[in-house]
């Protein structure tokens, strides 16, 4: 009976030291904080080229306090990308975390004219893998704007590589890969279309930054240009744009992606911009690296710093950020928080009618803050805007329109307004293009947007004509077909029924005669 006892001693101190074990492991190497919305991640890279086989480090910073935490994992990884011979590229500007595996997602950004790397980290057990490959067609692009949406679903902006010509309708690319940790392809990694070109958009003036989503699944991106000035390449302006999530495709393509102005971000000008993550509060949080002297030399002196924006177009210095291991720098941020509030607007929408001869605009804002004034933009091309109009805001008023008489008009105009709050920083509403031909118009937004079983649309007609609605999935198969009576003018449209589709994006396509409508919404 005494050797059975001190047998099961015995094995009852071992099993307590595999627990004290584990449970060491687990101190250093949590799972991602996707709750408390106190804590971003950032990925710091070796700031120079080496043969280091610890070359990035993924540690939690405090949104608060700027405090950078211990090593997820529990140690640093090593990735890079073979070029030829013995070149290889290290380390990666492109960071995502996904609340549905828990893991970390980082890609090759570099890899000259290769593919790149899409690789997966367990921040538990400390290892990594590739998931996936990008496609050809991406090889002449570096990716460091990477993020998870709340659909699950991984995406990435490109921009064309500096030492080859690209044309500017293609200089960047979105795409869209599989968060998974199964097999070397699960990522399945896809292009899905070209980012719009036009103004501030054009090629260069997208070139570095970082991508985040809100609970709509609409996509956010802050970037700072890379131009010639006075034949010197220099990091320009810093601004935020946004892709509403009705026009991110659900399936591949080579099309172009209409892209909106949010704000300008004067702050961050001449830096370049790591990363962006929102905390739970819809604040934003904002690495970079501001070098010591304006020449804005890549390879110059420069200081790794954290920024906070609670109001679109302004942000505050984190002091505290650090400690950040020597001869490394910041690259990139991540969350795993969705707010439904940003940057203390939790609206601000332009839609629009046209009838008997008048574009008739209305615009709704729910802002912590009252403007101080709202002009009305409108432009031929949709590209550089006048104002036509200004108009002071009243207190607590939410919604607002304006009438633009159509005389003259021969062509499509755009319209977008401007809102100037306080400090002069300006926020911007979406554009809308007016075809003085169409026969049907979307008034407002699909809702609710995300959904659980049903779906409201409003639908301005021109005359009476029957409305064909079907929802696709991201396959394009169709999950829904209805056809309704449509009168003109107004329509409300409801679609029943919808509580057994699966979770996932699915598109809303309305028709009417030759013209047709989509929106993408989110199945919760």
């Amino acid at each position: 009976m005494k050797a059975t006892f001190t047998s099961g001693r015995s094995v009852v101190m071992a099993l307590m030291c595999v627990l004290l074990v584990f449970l060491g492991n687990i101190a250093k190497a949590q799972l991602p904080d996707c709750t408390s919305g106190n804590i971003v991640y950032a990925i710091f890279n070796r700031d120079t080229v080496s043969t280091f086989s610890d070359s990035t480090e993924i540690r939690p910073v405090n949104v608060t306090t700027g405090a950078v935490g211990a090593l997820m994992g529990g140690h640093r990884y090593y990735i890079r990308k073979f070029r030829s011979g013995t070149t290889w590229y290290y380390g990666s500007s492109g960071l995502a975390v996904d609340m549905i595996t828990n893991r970390f997602y980082v890609i090759t950004q570099m890899s000259s004219a290769l593919a790149k790397d899409i690789i997966t980290i367990d921040p538990v057990l400390g290892t990594q893998m590739v998931i996936g490959t990008t496609p050809a067609t991406l090889d002449q692009h570096h990716f460091v704007k990477l993020a998870v949406s709340p659909t699950g679903i991984g995406y990435g902006i490109g921009v064309a590589r500096d030492s080859v010509s690209t044309t500017i309708a293609n200089y960047n690319p979105l795409m869209m890969f599989t968060p998974c940790n199964s097999t070397a392809t699960c990522a399945n990694p896809t292009l899905l279309g070209y980012l719009s070109s036009a103004g501030n958009l054009r090629g260069p003036k997208l070139f570095n930054g970082d991508i985040t989503f809100d609970i709509a699944g609409n996509l956010y991106f802050l970037t700072v240009a890379f131009d010639n000035v006075a034949g010197t390449p220099k990091y320009t302006d810093a601004r935020l744009f946004k892709i509403d999530a009705a026009n991110i495709p659900a399936v591949g393509g080579t099309g172009i992606i209409p892209v909106t102005f949010v704000a300008d971000y004067n702050a961050m000008d001449t830096t370049v911009v790591n990363g962006i993550a929102f905390n739970n509060a819809g604040n934003m949080m904002l690495a970079t690296r501001r070098f010591a002297s304006n020449t804005t030399n890549p390879n110059g002196p420069y200081t790794s710093e954290l920024y906070r924006s609670s109001v679109a177009g302004s942000a505050t210095l984190v002091a505290g950020f650090g400690p950040i291991t020597a001869k490394f720098q910041i690259a990139d941020l991540a969350a795993c928080y969705f707010p439904t509030t940003i940057l203390g607007l939790d609206k601000l929408q332009l839609q629009y009618k046209y009838e008997n001869g008048n574009v008739k605009l209305k615009w709704e804002m729910i802002s912590s803050s009252t403007p101080t004034s709202f002009e009305v933009q409108r432009s031929n091309d949709g590209v550089d805007f006048e104002t036509i109009a200004t108009i002071t805001p009243i207190e607590k008023q939410t919604t607002y329109t304006y009438s633009d008489p159509q005389s003259g008009f021969d062509r499509n105009k755009f319209y977008r307004i401007r809102a100037t709050m306080n400090a002069n920083l300006r926020n911007y509403t979406n554009v809308v293009n007016v075809n003085f031909n169409s026969k049907v118009s979307l008034l407002g937004n699909i809702k609710p947007n995300p959904f659980n079983s049903q779906l409201e649309v409003n639908l301005w007609l021109k005359s009476v004509n029957p409305v064909n609605v079907r929802i696709l999935d991201q396959s394009g198969r169709v999950v829904y077909n209805h056809q309704f009576a449509g009168r003109t003018g107004d329509n409300q449209l409801k679609m029943d029924n919808l509580g057994k589709l699966k979770p996932a994006v699915y598109v809303v396509e309305m028709r009417v005669q030759d013209e047709v409508l989509r929106e993408k919404v989110i199945k919760q």
